[in-house]
């Protein structure tokens, strides 16, 4: 918000006086002594306008006042400004010799990984210090190689199981229908692993499409789910990880390199399919189940 520092002036007339004295005051050319007794004379603003004056007089004539580099620009208050001595360049020189050691560091690591057969997690990183962007799609049998990612199913698995048992109490004898459901499960992989390395938290997503058909006491079911892998390759201010062989690693870096466009986040992602058959007898207290699922 602007605010006006100009002084209140009371009224026209003296606006008016005050103009007509400055304009009798000579240009400011004395002792401090003398000016003081200018001042008392005729007061401040008339004794500011005079020095402007006859600084303005100097300034056509060639003259300058005392103490004056000819050679250094001037603002409007009189102050001066040194000439610039190329330093606004430093901070830049500065921090692309931070960007280069954090790169270097980066691939260094990558070197390091591809060495010790983690070529995944190698591949991983150097996509992003590529600035590739986009989608990467990883191996199944990679991901499935992991008792995480495997839990992870068997967790969305007895999801899907409990729902089925729903369904099937609420069925008539004769009955089918088809029952769509779908479950997200995430998980950290462990640090001992390449995968922890390579995604670090990740998510599966289940979609399943089932059939139902009641006969008696009996419901028969069978259905496919679409199994969904997904992590953003990103980074988290206030994170780190300790790599064995590096030592401590900050997201920091890698934020910083991001956002000065020497790398860039990226998607993982990856897809298969799996089938379950099974019955469920349905029972006077609880129901006997049996499902198979396979795949991919």
């Amino acid at each position: 918000m602007h605010r006006d520092r100009s002084p209140h002036r009371p009224g026209a007339a003296a606006g008016q006086a005050e103009e007509e004295r400055s304009a009798r005051v000579p240009p400011v050319r004395g002792s401090p002594g003398e000016l003081l007794a200018l001042q008392a004379s005729v007061g401040n603003q008339a004794v500011a306008r005079a020095l402007v004056l006859a600084r303005d007089r100097g300034s056509a004539t060639g003259s300058q006042a005392p103490g004056h580099d000819a050679g250094a620009p001037s603002t409007d208050a009189g102050t001066t400004t040194a000439p610039d001595a190329g330093t606004a360049t430093a901070p830049d020189a500065d921090l692309e010799t931070r960007l280069d050691a954090i790169e270097s560091r980066y691939r260094g690591m990558v070197t390091a990984a591809r060495a010790d057969g983690k070529t995944v997690a190698a591949d991983n990183l150097e996509h992003f210090l590529d600035g590739g962007g986009g989608t990467r799609t990883l191996g199944v049998p990679w991901l499935r190689g992991f008792d995480v990612v495997t839990g992870a199913e068997r967790t969305n698995q007895g999801r899907f199981e409990k729902s089925l048992n729903d369904q099937a109490n609420a069925m008539s004898d004769g009955e089918t229908r088809t029952f769509t459901d779908h479950w997200h499960r995430q998980f950290t992989a462990s640090v001992t692993t390449e995968l922890y390395y390579a995604s670090g938290t990740s998510t599966l997503k289940s979609t399943g499409t089932f059939t139902l058909t009641r006969a008696g006491d009996v419901v028969t079911i069978t259905g496919t789910v679409q199994q969904h892998w997904y992590d953003p390759y990103d980074w988290h201010a206030g994170l780190g990880a300790f790599i064995p062989g590096v030592g401590a690693v900050s997201d920091a870096d890698a934020l910083l390199l991001e956002r000065h466009g020497r790398a860039a986040s990226y998607e993982m992602e990856a897809d298969w399919t799996q089938t379950v058959s099974g019955t469920i007898s349905i029972g006077t207290l609880w129901n006997s189940e049996e499902f198979t699922w396979s795949g991919p």
